[in-house]
């Protein structure tokens, strides 16, 4: 059932055409993700949603209503702004309740529905906390937050997670696809992040030259190849040796390892790469294949392509009839492994090699 619909949308910006043509649909409890070029008008889109901005023409309906020319406020549609837009004078919990207050929610319910999001965007106890003293993470957390409070038919996402570095952007990517999910919101996701489209969006909307298509995102097909180690150094030295004291990119036993990659299949090109090497962990007498190199194009980071691999690896130590599959994982990617069914039961440690922080994670698979 589409909750909410676009028809032949038109809208300018200074008497200058910046969304030409428009016709989508947005499925209720679904996410859609807006994507184009810098300045190809996929703000505009959203503040023309919201009614920030007046249309040239069209119609904007959402369920059986006709919401085209009603007042921002009475379009019980929600907005997360890029840089937040918290109110600097309240605390974390008052941010939250403002939309409560002004529907005319009373304390106690405010109160319990300001500690029900808490705990679901993974802030408990941060209610009277002052905003100035969040990190990037929590602000962005504490803003979505504030956007379901009054429970949005639609909730406008517009670059949600821009100015975060990378293994915070990825962590809080998965983050509020589940907290999408889990609170059956209906949301349109603008971004410029292809990864993050790919990962966030059941639709995904294109803009160019003014004109908004549509097409489908879920079940990304990745074209998993079993390609020779020097096919993977190039992403070890970016990913994997960046920011690390050795630049070597050659493992010891790749001769004898299976390295495999995942393709986009729109272009062929190599976007993760991982190598599984059949050894035991030490003092242990289970048979172990090692995961060791699981790398991801930063483009393509959160996109599933790691999923599809680390898959493709289990197929294999299934073939290869081993106990389980085990790894060295760096800190930053615990965890994307404890979320697949790793688990770490070892303290954490710092890589000789690297010398960066690890972990040590296995998963039986027997």
């Amino acid at each position: 059932m589409s909750l909410l619909r676009i028809d032949d949308l038109q809208i300018s910006r200074g008497n200058v055409p910046v969304i030409s043509q428009a016709t989508f649909e947005i499925a209720h409890g679904s996410t859609t993700v807006v994507v184009g070029a810098s300045g190809s008008g996929k703000s505009t889109l959203l503040a023309g949603l919201a009614g920030l901005i007046n249309i040239d023409s069209g119609t904007v309906r959402l369920g059986d209503h006709d919401i085209t020319n009603i007042p921002t406020a009475q379009r019980n549609i929600g907005l997360v702004f890029q840089g937040n837009e918290l109110f600097p004078h309240l605390n974390v919990a008052d941010n939250i309740a403002y939309g409560l207050r002004r529907q005319g929610a009373n304390r106690s319910d405010c109160a319990t529905r300001v500690t029900e999001l808490l705990s679901l965007v993974g802030l408990d106890g941060f209610g009277s906390r002052n905003v100035q003293d969040l990190s990037g993470g929590e602000a962005k957390r504490v803003a979505l937050a504030r956007s379901l409070a009054p429970r949005p038919e639609v909730l406008l996402l517009d670059e949600p997670l821009t100015g975060l570095d990378e293994s915070l952007h990825d962590r809080l990517l998965h983050d509020l696809v589940e907290v999408l999910s889990t609170s059956q919101t209906t949301a349109l996701w603008v971004t410029h992040h292809r990864g993050e489209a790919l990962t966030a969006g059941d639709k995904l909307l294109t803009i160019r030259d003014g004109v908004v298509s549509s097409t489908e995102t879920a079940r990304h097909a990745w074209d998993i190849r079993v390609v020779s180690a020097a096919d993977t150094f190039a992403l070890r030295r970016e990913v994997l040796r960046s920011n690390t004291t050795t630049t070597e990119v050659n493992f010891d036993g790749d001769d004898t390892a299976v390295h495999l990659a995942a393709c986009d299949p729109a272009t062929g090109n190599i976007v993760a790469i991982s190598s599984w090497f059949q050894r035991n962990r030490p003092q242990q007498s289970t048979t172990g294949l090692q995961l060791r190199g699981m790398a991801s194009s930063p483009e393509f980071r959160g996109a599933g392509a790691a999923q599809a691999l680390l898959f493709a690896g289990i197929e294999l130590g299934h073939t290869l009839h081993v106990d389980e599959i085990w790894a060295r994982a760096r800190d930053t990617a615990l965890g994307f492994y404890l979320k697949h069914q790793f688990t770490s039961n070892e303290p954490g440690y710092v890589d000789d090699h690297t010398g960066l922080p690890h972990h040590d994670v296995v998963r039986p698979i027997r």
